[in-house]
């Protein structure tokens, strides 16, 4: 039985002192419904106040995760560029951009072309560069940016008319059409981050590769204070932020934004199957997605089985361990692509077995002594 009252209820969206905003909160097994089904459940039984409800947490959260995926497309550029020259850099984004147009017909379902149309632009070498990242981040109401997300805030537009018209079907139909695009806007940034990665690795070595994409991340606007949240949430607190965040990364049965949440005495287990990011790089194999060759702590010590991508989840590990002397959460990394991964947040540190540290290569901390 869940400990905290944000795991009991009704799911529903509500105020969280700790996130500063609303959040999805509930029972387990209601949290465990998809955010695209409880859209349509509520513009289905006609509660069009629900449904806008639902739809004002979900709309800042796409556009800004999507947003963020750009930002750190470019980010990273931008560090390679400072650590070798840009001419070099141009020729790593060439090269990484032909193998991601060439792998554009795989995947589970084809991407819309007005979204590859989009996105090309946003990517192409020859249009962005190592600097588009200071012109990004000095206009708030960038071209890249608006570009980014005009269709799919167009769509929720048209959406909230059909229901202040109370048009359910319409409704729904502008609602899919938003996920479309979204969604394939999210997936198609994901792999050109994953495929520069891995290409970086080959020019440059796995571990320097590894840490300028890390460092690009860690420089985008919408980070800057997770790890600060991160330090002072309750597990449950953790837990919700972390459940929204995969949700946003259309994780889940269908894409649709579903995470499991299993709670076990010691700690809080998330289940994601397919994961919305490394997860639908690696099944189907994404063209150019390669898992990294040696065995390093930001691979969990495994050779040949963990991405580019992938190692991203290591490297939180390693920079939790580092701030609070504890990983924040766990990563339930499977090498068979197929089956699902998962995050684990222990309800005290004390709790993580030693292994987790361990395969990072790093000391388990030693028990107080009473």
């Amino acid at each position: 039985m869940a400990t905290s009252g944000i795991f009991s209820g009704p799911d529903r969206v509500e105020f969280l002192k700790s996130f500063g905003r609303p959040v999805r909160q509930g029972s387990l097994a209601e949290l465990k419904v998809s955010d695209a089904a409880r859209v349509r459940e509520a513009i289905r039984k006609g509660d069009a106040a629900g449904a806008r409800n639902r739809l004002a947490l979900l709309l800042p959260i796409h556009s800004g995760l999507v947003t963020t995926y750009l930002e750190w497309a470019y980010a990273t550029r931008s560090r390679v560029a400072a650590h070798s020259t840009k001419e070099r850099e141009r020729e790593l984004a060439g090269r990484c951009f032909r193998t991601w147009e060439a792998g554009l017909s795989t995947g589970t379902a084809p991407f819309q072309g007005e979204a590859v149309d989009c996105v090309r632009g946003l990517l192409d070498p020859e249009s962005v560069g190592p600097e588009t990242i200071g012109a990004l981040r000095s206009n708030p109401g960038n071209a890249w940016s608006t570009r980014l997300n005009q269709l799919p805030a167009g769509e929720m537009s048209r959406l909230h008319q059909c229901l202040d018209g109370g048009a359910a079907d319409d409704a729904i139909r502008h609602f899919d059409a938003y996920l479309e695009a979204m969604r394939d806007r999210h997936d198609l940034i994901g792999r050109y981050v994953g495929l520069y990665g891995t290409e970086l690795a080959a020019v440059v070595g796995q571990h320097e590769s590894l840490g300028l994409v890390q460092e690009g991340l860690e420089s985008c606007a919408a980070l800057a204070g997770m790890w600060g949240f991160v330090g002072q949430a309750r597990p449950e607190d953790l837990v919700l932020m972390l459940a929204e965040h995969l949700r946003a990364h259309f994780s889940g049965e269908g894409r649709e934004g579903g995470v499991e949440i299993v709670e076990e005495p010691d700690r809080y287990r998330l289940i994601f199957a397919p994961c919305g990011t490394g997860g639908v790089l690696r099944h189907p194999a994404v063209p150019g997605i390669k898992p990294l060759p040696e065995a390093t702590p930001e691979t969990w010590h495994r050779a040949g089985q963990v991405p580019a991508y992938c190692a991203h989840c290591a490297k939180n590990e390693l920079t939790s361990i580092r701030r609070f002397g504890h990983p924040a959460w766990v990563t339930e990394f499977d090498p068979d692509p197929k089956k699902p991964c998962g995050w684990t947040v222990y309800k005290d540190p004390k709790l993580i077995p030693k292994q987790f540290f361990e395969r990072l290569g790093l000391p388990a901390p030693t028990p107080a002594q009473g």
